[in-house]
């Protein structure tokens, strides 16, 4: 992906965590520390959605939630259209939805695709596959624990359980566990952005890796019981 490389500062990380903050209580009606100090199911699905809502929401439409939401939310988040037609207004969001259509593990439509045969998928395709936020964010995480294990020859694991690495508790400085967190930096350097790579980060901080590298894990859609 051809990204200007950002470097991860404490200001990126503060952001990230504030926008994440307003999205929990608008979805959730919670704070984000709530969200992230549950450590239940649902805590995971949560902060996974949210990290999908982030990258997809240059390229939705938020609507009233529909009878029923396996988070709880208020909100669904419909794709308006191809994100062909919000590139422009997102370059590295879209950049980074381009690398998910592409063939590889974290794409479902070709698995098995050669790096000889690098055809994207369509587009109508690649929204049908993620077309809910935690789909999304699945897609996501496991396109980033490929290229961190391709690049760096560390794995999304590795990185967690570096001797640092630590959980969220109550009274902790957030902002400085991201920063600090060995999986932080790696991770912006494959996406290019900030607030999407603390998303990814948090969930993997907070809920454990299996929640990023299994692909099985929380893929279904948010409207689906």
């Amino acid at each position: 992906m051809k990204n200007d490389r950002v470097e991860l500062t404490p200001a990126h990380v503060t952001a990230a965590l504030r926008e994440f903050d307003e999205l929990s209580r608008d979805e959730y009606g919670i704070s984000l520390e709530e969200l992230l100090l549950d450590q239940s199911t649902l805590g995971a699905q949560r902060m996974q959605r949210l990290t999908g809502i982030v990258l997809k929401k240059k390229f939705a439409t938020p609507v009233a939630a529909g009878s029923y939401s396996a988070t709880h939310a208020r909100r669904a988040w419909p794709w308006a259209g191809s994100p062909e037609k919000a590139a422009s207004s997102a370059p590295r969001e879209f950049a980074v939805l381009e690398e998910l259509r592409k063939p590889g593990l974290w794409n479902e439509r070709k698995p098995k695709a050669t790096p000889k045969d690098g055809a994207p998928i369509s587009w109508d395709d690649f929204m049908d596959d993620a077309e809910h936020e935690r789909g999304l964010f699945k897609v996501l995480a496991l396109y980033v624990s490929d290229k961190l294990r391709s690049r760096q020859r560390k794995s999304f694991r590795d990185y967690l359980e570096s001797k640092e690495s630590r959980k969220f508790e109550a009274g902790l400085d957030l902002a400085m566990l991201v920063f600090d967190a060995a999986v932080t930096g790696p991770v912006l350097a494959v996406l290019g952005l900030p607030t999407v790579a603390v998303g990814v980060a948090l969930v993997g901080i907070q809920f454990g890796y299996r929640k990023v590298t299994d692909p099985n894990e929380d893929r279904r859609g948010d409207g689906q019981n």
